[in-house]
């Protein structure tokens, strides 16, 4: 809602990242990068210094980059929010915590210290099991956050969208984070027209199967077109079963036929493939992307 407000499209905050302190373990104890370089054994002292001046110049297009980031947050934590983990929690916590309320109270009446002998112990290998058990089969407790959690991703497909509206329009070279094809970025990594094009293609055709408007391949039975329908899997939820999704039986409620994505043809892989350098180089841009 904040970044919603910035509205001047020659908008520009340089910020030196390399010396914004958090505090990751709230022990009221900031520390930036400039810091933790300094102190990775083995690491060149250019590094250090080259965080202590580096300068990112956020624009236009990076508020429109970190609102999506914002939106995918936002969708996990929905998502994480509208399963019941209880029993999941009153089963394995005893793995993590020393001190629990759970009704399986001899849960914690034969947890024993670790003395090396990991095959030995039974009772924390049968909550291993247990907690892997729990974890893949979740009840959907609150529904209406499965539909938040689908418009969060639509938004950000659409600040991904926008953002790149406005970096392409950038006729400057000035610290950018996410350059595009004529500036070069302070990362130092070359980004292609080709890139660009291929990721708004691929963006398009996340937005299609997040508004029902393409289904996703289904992978069992004969070649008759069925797809599923992600949209419903976020309006209509049901009980989570990682095992039955592989198995192709959790997708039955959602399968209908449709025009399928392109996502899933072989020409689209090979270009983004090509335009990316393969699956890593596509999975390190996207990260990077968003």
């Amino acid at each position: 809602a904040t970044l919603a407000e910035v509205k001047d499209p020659d908008v520009k905050m340089p910020l030196h990242v390399g010396l914004i302190k958090i505090d990751p373990f709230g022990q009221g104890k900031p520390i930036n990068a400039a810091f933790l370089f300094g102190r990775v054994d083995g690491l060149p002292e250019a590094a250090r210094k080259q965080a202590e001046t580096l300068v990112i110049g956020f624009d236009r297009g990076d508020v429109s980059w970190l609102r999506g980031y914002c939106h995918i947050l936002a969708a996990w934590g929905e998502l994480l929010l509208a399963v019941d983990g209880q029993e999941a929690f009153d089963c394995c916590a005893p793995l993590f915590f020393e001190k629990v309320e759970t009704p399986h109270t001899f849960l914690l009446e034969d947890r024993r210290p670790f003395d090396g002998d990991v095959w030995g112990n039974a009772p924390m290998w049968s909550d291993v099991i247990s907690f892997i058990h729990q974890m893949i089969r979740l009840p959907i407790k609150e529904p209406a956050r499965t539909k938040a959690a689908l418009a969060h991703l639509e938004a950000a497909v659409a600040q991904a969208q926008e953002m790149w509206t406005y970096i392409d329009a950038e006729t400057d070279d000035d610290n950018e984070w996410i350059p595009n094809p004529k500036q070069t970025g302070v990362l130092g990594v070359k980004v292609t027209q080709e890139m660009v094009d291929s990721w708004l293609v691929a963006l398009d055709e996340a937005d299609s199967i997040l508004k029902g408007k393409k289904l996703i391949p289904f992978w069992r039975g004969k070649a008759d077109g069925r797809g599923v329908n992600l949209r419903r899997v976020f309006t209509e939820p049901r009980t989570f079963d990682a095992i039955e999704w592989v198995q192709g039986t959790a997708a039955t409620p959602y399968l209908e036929k449709g025009p399928l994505t392109k996502l899933a043809d072989p020409g689209m892989g090979d270009r983004l493939n090509k335009a990316f350098g393969g699956p890593f180089g596509i999975l390190g841009f996207g990260f990077w992307f968003q």
